[in-house]
């Protein structure tokens, strides 16, 4: 992009902002504009003005398929909750591989109501003493079809339904099974860390059909 093509850019954002600070709160967006990497640049709704999206379309290349995508600031950090809560699930998952007690214990609440697909009630103990005493040999963990719900207003509470492929190992006796995990995680307030309150696994029929 030439010079003369992002002044003109950048003209026509401050037309609407001449004479306010607000000027200031443009300049990330300008610096995603020049180098946007997955088709969408996130703007907040309260910056949403003709000029901005004159000032947009200069900066962007006609052949590109970026677009604006007005969210509004809950909706942002919904976003990023629902991205943290997603990471969550992954460090679980690689927990449960290596039997890593350590990082279990991180994300298990101490008061921690677990229901299995037999039945049975898992406390936080019953499942870091499986692991910690080898009685549960994980060898693969698959995810897929991962739902994540936020629940407001504060959205410090979210639930999680998962499928997981899960191979291995309890007691010596083997397992290859499908289930369907249901998971309630909580952010702490003290520590704003996403730990598992409750949870609940059922046996996928679809995949473990003969």
């Amino acid at each position: 992009m030439g010079s003369s093509q992002f002044q003109r850019a950048l003209a026509d954002m401050k037309r609407f902002f001449i004479g306010s600070t607000a000027l200031l709160l443009l300049l990330p967006l300008i610096l995603s504009l020049l180098s946007p990497s997955d088709g969408f640049i996130v703007v907040s709704k309260s910056f949403n003005t003709p000029e901005l999206h004159a000032g947009a379309a200069r900066l962007l290349k006609p052949e590109s398929n970026t677009r604006l995508r007005l969210v509004s600031a809950s909706q942002q950090e919904a976003e990023a909750l629902e991205l943290e809560l997603k990471d969550a699930e992954m460090v679980l998952r690689q927990a449960m591989l290596k039997s890593n007690v350590k990082v279990l214990d991180s994300l298990l609440d101490d008061n921690l109501w677990f229901t299995n697909h037999l039945g049975q009630k898992i406390a936080k103990e019953d499942d870091l003493n499986a692991h910690e005493q080898g009685f549960v040999d994980i060898q693969e963990v698959d995810l897929s079809d991962m739902k994540i719900r936020l629940l407001p207003p504060s959205n410090d509470v979210g639930v999680v339904t998962v499928a997981t492929h899960i191979v291995g190992s309890f007691a010596g006796t083997p397992f290859d099974d499908t289930l369907r995990f249901t998971r309630i995680w909580q952010r702490e307030a003290s520590s704003s860390k996403w730990k598992i309150i409750a949870g609940h696994s059922s046996v996928d029929q679809s995949e473990n059909t003969s």
